[in-house]
């Protein structure tokens, strides 16, 4: 009876590690989304080694591997840390679709712009620029026409406001951020 028991405890453990392994490799890493009053592609990929990558492009990069190594000078990008605290910030302008505007962050690691000028914004201009004034206090009013995109590296929850709609979920990531 003993050993009967022992070899049901021994099978359920040795199915619940292969169980793990099938739900890690179907974790999506790489997710694409439409912005069409820029007509601009995000690609986001969260990579191993606290590496987070956000593309830029008019077309949709269909492919991305699960270890970037590295990315043509071609490419619009910025690479940042994974971190518990503080989003990406971007601003889009439909009146400028050359220009992609980012909150300058410490945890932002390489910037590449090749065909957007990716602009760098410390807190009080992408503050006074993009939002209505306020109090510190009341939330964020954003300003006509802009469009303004947050990800949230670590749980890759990404979302979307602009001055027509209030926030809009594009990715709800989870606590695993996936």
């Amino acid at each position: 009876m003993k050993r009967i028991l022992l070899l049901i405890i021994l099978n359920c453990i040795v199915l619940s590690c292969i169980n793990d392994n099938t739900v890690t490799k179907e974790k999506k890493h790489n997710f694409s989304f439409y912005i069409p009053e820029m007509d601009l592609t995000i690609t986001t990929s969260k990579q191993v080694g606290a590496k987070f990558y956000t593309l830029f492009s008019k077309d949709s990069i269909v492919w991305l591997p699960d270890s970037i190594v590295s990315l043509p000078d071609t490419i619009d990008y910025i690479i940042n840390q994974t971190h518990e605290m503080g989003p990406i910030n971007i601003i889009l302008n439909p009146a400028q679709k050359d220009s992609i505007y980012i909150y300058e962050d410490e945890y932002i690691k390489h910037i590449q712009g090749f065909n957007y000028k990716l602009c760098v914004l410390t807190h009080k201009e992408f503050d006074t620029r993009f939002f209505e004034s306020r109090i510190s206090t009341h939330p964020l009013i954003l300003k006509y026409p802009y469009i303004h995109i947050v990800i949230f590296p670590n749980t890759y929850v990404i979302a979307s406001d602009s001055y027509k709609i209030t926030q809009k979920i594009i990715k709800e990531g989870s606590i695993y951020g996936y």
